[in-house]
């Protein structure tokens, strides 16, 4: 990695997931913000290596690339501190990946759809579940939880919650963990809690 983008710092996204960064100034653009996150390097290094294998890369080539997988950066002419541009860049990603499952969803579905009223109403399920999930996304940033918990980890938690109906018609939740429990008194004014 060239001397001017040595990384300076490391912050953990997720909770979890550790990210190398650095930021230099650029007189001309800004801030250069420069990451580093070992999960995407070994998938990039594995995709190199498969360049190898089907001969579209030499081995030298490998050797030059490696040293760059997981590693991106963004240009920017916001002064803040690198975490906050790797969560925006994040948030901006989860987005972008919802949209590609809804429409990718939406050409896989669509033979099943004989009907204008189907296809209708499948529009607007989808529209429902893109609201919900802007809702969630929407608390997640009021809260400051957008490095901490994914929209994705929120609804597959959720599905995990069970409400169970006594037979005297008395309503209570299953055992919940306490992550689960946390999560749910985030939402506490949106989802009646019982």
């Amino acid at each position: 990695m060239p001397s001017s983008f040595e990384l300076s710092g490391v912050f953990a996204y997720n909770s979890n997931r550790m990210v190398a960064f650095s930021k230099k100034k650029n007189n001309e653009f800004g801030f250069v913000y420069l990451f580093e996150e070992p999960r995407c390097r070994a998938s990039e290094e594995n995709f190199l290596l498969g360049q190898v294998n089907k001969g579209e890369l030499s081995m030298d080539e490998y050797y030059l690339a490696q040293h760059m997988a997981g590693v991106f950066g963004i240009l920017s002419d916001l002064d803040i501190e690198p975490q906050v541009v790797f969560e925006q860049y994040m948030a901006r990603e989860e987005i972008l990946r919802t949209f590609d499952f809804m429409v990718h969803n939406l050409e896989a579905d669509m033979e099943y759809l004989d009907c204008e009223e189907a296809l209708e109403g499948y529009f607007v399920v989808a529209f429902l579940a893109m609201q919900l999930y802007f809702k969630i996304l929407a608390r997640l940033r009021e809260q400051n939880l957008i490095g901490l918990m994914s929209v994705w980890e929120v609804l597959f938690t959720f599905s995990k919650v069970r409400l169970i109906v006594e037979e005297s018609g008395r309503e209570s939740l299953g055992a919940v963990s306490k992550k689960t429990e946390q999560i749910l008194e985030i939402f506490s004014d949106l989802i009646k809690i019982i």
